[in-house]
């Protein structure tokens, strides 16, 4: 394997061994206050921008002594800790890294399923967004009607689904056109789009729609804005891999190869167009690349 393929597979081996740490970590948070009479443990925050306000408000709340020392503080931190245990690993299991990935990727076009489950699930997750949003605007959550459970329940788990269904349909048409590496690409820079976008809408409506709700968190456009924040988040993993694989292919185009094609001997300084190693005929020419990495 090529030592920038090689950093590219230890690059997404990264998010699975920072995954296996922040878990690993989580439990062990989660065993003291178990050992404690710890009674009331707390709800369980759904998205990782919403741990990290969480995190920081205890910080700030708590003006003397140790976090570590206060376990009605240690549950909010292993909620923390496991939230984003769950995102680093749903960008390995969105990459599928193997040793083999790089090769893989400029194949004929085979849906991958990991990949198609991650990006309908944030997909998902905006349009639940957009829904929150539209329902603020409508000013619904405001009327006399008690809608808190069906709008929380069944509205946002049974859309949840509806949604995670037809955007995995259509992934899955979509993903066969092209090779893997460029629809993955594609889907992440969807993603990303359409979370910036629906980022700026919601702190638009946030910030120009008068509302009554006692707290701002009631409010469909800062849901709204938390998920796209979050997505947004997500795309910087899968995003630095993709553009550390296009640069380096760049790279590749513009400059002889530095290690043999055939048994990956290194090519410094060898001014012959033999691999010394295997005898491998190497193009000094150009051009040095072919295919699409």
């Amino acid at each position: 394997m090529a030592r920038w393929k090689d950093r590219a597979y230890k690059l997404r081996r990264w998010f699975l061994v920072t995954s296996i740490v922040l878990c690993i970590a989580a439990i062990i948070t989660m065993l003291l206050p178990i050992l404690t009479s710890f009674d009331n443990p707390p709800i369980v925050i759904l998205e990782p921008i919403f741990s990290i306000v969480y995190l920081t408000d205890m910080l700030i709340a708590k003006q003397s002594g140790s976090i570590l020392f206060h376990f009605e503080y240690i549950g909010y931190l292993s909620y923390f800790l496991l939230i984003w245990s769950l995102f680093f690993f749903s960008m390995w299991h969105y990459l599928r890294p193997r040793k083999d990935w790089v090769k893989k990727m400029t194949s004929n076009p085979k849906p991958m399923k990991r990949a198609i489950l991650i990006a309908s699930f944030f997909s998902a997750m905006l349009s639940i967004g957009i829904i929150f949003l539209l329902i603020e605007l409508t000013n619904l959550l405001e009327s006399e009607i008690d809608l808190t459970q069906l709008i929380y329940y069944s509205i946002f788990f049974g859309s949840f689904i509806f949604f995670w269904g037809i955007w995995a349909f259509v992934f899955y048409k979509y993903h066969t056109k092209g090779d893997q590496y460029s629809q993955l690409s594609k889907m992440t820079r969807g993603l990303f789009a359409g979370s910036a976008t629906e980022a700026v809408v919601s702190i638009s409506v946030f910030a120009n729609n008068p509302h009554n709700q006692e707290c701002y968190c009631y409010r469909g456009s800062y849901l709204s804005l938390i998920i796209s924040m979050t997505v947004i988040l997500w795309c910087f993993g899968p995003g630095l891999v993709f553009l550390y694989m296009r640069e380096k292919r760049r790279q590749a185009l513009l400059l002889p190869p530095q290690y043999c094609p055939n048994c990956e001997y290194s090519l410094f300084n060898i001014a012959s167009d033999t691999c010394p190693e295997c005898g491998e005929k190497i193009n000094k020419k150009g051009p040095f690349h072919n295919g699409p990495l």
